[in-house]
């Protein structure tokens, strides 16, 4: 794999566990900038990112993470991966934030829409249910 020398120490820092490195090696995955463009490798240094405890990734917001990651496996038509990642999104903005402010980020990523495409069940369709189940 061709890798611009620029590049070479912020991967070898990903790969020891780095999470900017991790965040920055994904998005030049993900652009193709220095590196070859692979959604599949972007994918895998996003996974590692959400792996890790929420606050250890707030400089990106783990909500919009979880979300990217089922962007990302809908792009490679992996869509019961792509959903479980958006489900995992919903979760995690839902119980962390207020109503208005979960609907907001929501709206802002676009998680409706993308969770419509991957056969999950509209955000207020989820919410009632959820609702009505206490």
């Amino acid at each position: 794999m061709l890798i611009d020398t620029d590049l070479i120490p912020i991967k070898e820092k990903a790969d020891l566990g780095d999470a900017e490195a991790q965040l920055e090696i994904a998005g030049a995955f993900f652009l193709g900038r220095g590196v070859p463009k692979s959604i599949q490798r972007a994918k895998h240094y996003y996974e590692l990112l959400a792996a890790r405890p929420p606050d250890e990734v707030d400089f990106l917001g783990y909500g919009t993470l979880l979300a990217l990651i089922g962007k990302l496996a809908a792009r490679e038509r992996k869509f019961r991966e792509s959903r479980f990642w958006f489900e995992e999104a919903y979760k995690y903005i839902t119980t962390t934030y207020v109503d208005d402010l979960a609907k907001e980020i929501m709206e802002e990523i676009d998680l409706d829409e993308y969770m419509k495409s991957v056969g999950c069940k509209p955000m207020d369709q989820v919410s009632a249910a959820s609702n009505t189940a206490d």
